[in-house]
């Protein structure tokens, strides 16, 4: 499985436009295990094979991802406070709301996973004034069209390898 994310950058060194494919995350508020049995019991995360394939892929295709970094998963749709911000940046790199959860469930479930997350706004405190939803859907706008063309010179190249 490949997941497209769109996060927010909990630094300025991370702008706008960036890609990354994040290689852990953290989720406090993840739910519990869809299944009672071992499965329940294994340490989630990215499958660093699909990882290193998709990356490849993408770098193949122009555009140059950022390996590895931390995905923090918080509950939203609300923008998290500057102060959560401050907090979450010690410890990761960009901050979303799906990512993690689809990683374990995709574990669970035996699927190699992999995000590769594209950044549309500048965590609410990290940018010049307060985050805006018309300031993150203009970005979203803006990088449509790099996703777009990504996607479409990454999809043909993935999978090609023999498993």
């Amino acid at each position: 499985m490949l997941a497209i994310g769109s996060v927010g950058s909990l630094s300025a060194a991370l702008p706008v436009g960036s890609l990354i494919c994040p290689d852990d995350f953290i989720a406090f508020d993840q739910a519990p295990s869809i299944f009672a049995d071992a499965r329940a019991h294994t340490a989630p995360g990215f499958d660093p094979r699909w990882r290193r394939e998709v990356i490849e892929a993408w770098e193949a295709g122009g555009q140059s991802p950022r390996d590895g970094g931390v995905y923090w998963q918080t509950l939203g749709p609300r923008f998290e406070t500057p102060a959560e911000i401050r907090t979450i940046a010690a410890h990761a790199d960009v901050v979303g709301m799906t990512i993690a959860s689809e990683c374990v469930v995709a574990g669970e479930l035996e699927l190699d996973y992999a995000a590769l997350c594209v950044v549309d706004n500048l965590a609410n405190g990290v940018g010049a004034g307060s985050l805006s939803l018309a300031e993150l859907d203009a970005d979203r706008i803006a990088n449509a069209t790099l996703l777009r063309d990504g996607l479409a010179a990454v999809l043909p190249r993935l999978g090609a390898v023999g498993r």
